[in-house]
């Protein structure tokens, strides 16, 4: 029979595999979901305005990466996490809907 001990190391090993797991799945869903996108931008771009509507989509795709983040540090360090998750979650659900 194993110890208490035994059991959390286990169960502690198992959770960090898990959450790598989750982590890696999310990366290769989001490197997918990013190279799809850039390639619908490249071929309805017209040729000689590619480069311009490419450099807009990198310029948009990362605000959008970014400014969620900086807005949730913001909220965070002002009101604390609770009120920075609440109105994250507030904010997501108000676009979806539009």
């Amino acid at each position: 029979m194993r110890s208490r001990r035994e059991w959390r190391a286990a169960k502690s090993a198992f959770a960090g595999y898990a959450a790598l797991s989750a982590t890696l799945a999310s990366g290769v869903a989001g490197a997918l979901g990013y190279r799809g996108s850039l390639q619908v931008v490249n071929r309805i771009a017209p040729s000689e305005q590619r480069a311009e509507l490419v450099s807009s989509y990198y310029v948009v795709t990362f605000l959008g990466n970014s400014l969620p983040v900086i807005g949730v540090g913001v909220v965070t360090t002002l009101a604390g996490a609770l009120a920075a998750s609440i109105g994250f979650a507030a904010t997501i659900g108000a676009l979806q809907r539009s």
